[in-house]
C-alpha cells in the first residue's frame, strides 16, 4: 500500500513539473514572439518603447540589480540604493533592447527546460538564422514569483549577461559603492 501511495505522489509530483516546465516554455515561446513581431515594425521610437515596455513587465530588474551588486546592497543607504534599483532597470531594459534588435527575422526554437530549484529554471534555446544558416544558444535564466514568471539574465553563446555586468561593475563598487555605480550608469544611458 505505502509503495502505492508513493508511486502516486511520484506520478502526480512528475506531472506537476511537466505541467510547470511546459507553462514555462509557452511563456518563453510567446514572449519571444511578441518580441520578435515588435522588431518586425518599422524602425523608430515606438518600436523601442514597445521592446522597452515588453522587457521592464518581463524582467525581475530588482533581483538583477542585487546580483550585479552583491554584498554592497546590505551597507548601501535605502536612497542611494532605491536610485540604483531604478537607473540599473533602464540601464538593462536599454542594454537588452539593443542586444534584441540584432535578431530581427529570427526563427526560435526551445529546446529544454532545466529546473535549477524551486524558484529558478533555464530555458534553452536556438536562435536560427534560416538565410545564413547560423544557430545562436541564447538560454533564459527564469525566475518564478508567486505563479509568474520573469527572466533574470539571457546567456548568450555561453556569456552571461549579468555574470559580465558583475564583472565589469566591480571596480566601480569596490572603488566607490553604488552611488558611484548609479552615476556612471545614469553618464551611459544618456550618452550612448
Amino acid at each position: 500500500m505505502i509503495i502505492r501511495i508513493f508511486l502516486l505522489l511520484s506520478l502526480l509530483y512528475s506531472n506537476a513539473i511537466f505541467a510547470k516546465e511546459t507553462d514555462m516554455m509557452s511563456y518563453i515561446d510567446d514572449l519571444l514572439k511578441r518580441s520578435f513581431a515588435i522588431l518586425k515594425q518599422p524602425d523608430g521610437p515606438t518600436k523601442i518603447q514597445q521592446i522597452k515596455s515588453t522587457l521592464k513587465s518581463n524582467m525581475d530588474t530588482n533581483w538583477m540589480a542585487k546580483f550585479v551588486a552583491g554584498r554592497s546592497v546590505n551597507n548601501t543607504k535605502p536612497d542611494v540604493l532605491s536610485r540604483y534599483f531604478t537607473v540599473y532597470s533602464e540601464y538593462v531594459v536599454q542594454c537588452y533592447a539593443d542586444a534584441l534588435t540584432k535578431y530581427n527575422g529570427h526563427d526560435v526554437k526551445i529546446t529544454e527546460v532545466q529546473k535549477i530549484d524551486t524558484q529558478f529554471s533555464i530555458v534553452k534555446t536556438l536562435i536560427i538564422n534560416t538565410i545564413k544558416d547560423t544557430k545562436i544558444s541564447i538560454d533564459y535564466l527564469v525566475e518564478t514569483i508567486n505563479n509568474r514568471y520573469y527572466v533574470c539574465d539571457i546567456t548568450a553563446e555561453g556569456i552571461s549577461m549579468i555574470n559580465t555586468q558583475k564583472s565589469e561593475f566591480a571596480n566601480i563598487i569596490i572603488n566607490g559603492g553604488l552611488e558611484v555605480l548609479t552615476k556612471a550608469l545614469e553618464y551611459k544611458l544618456n550618452n550612448d
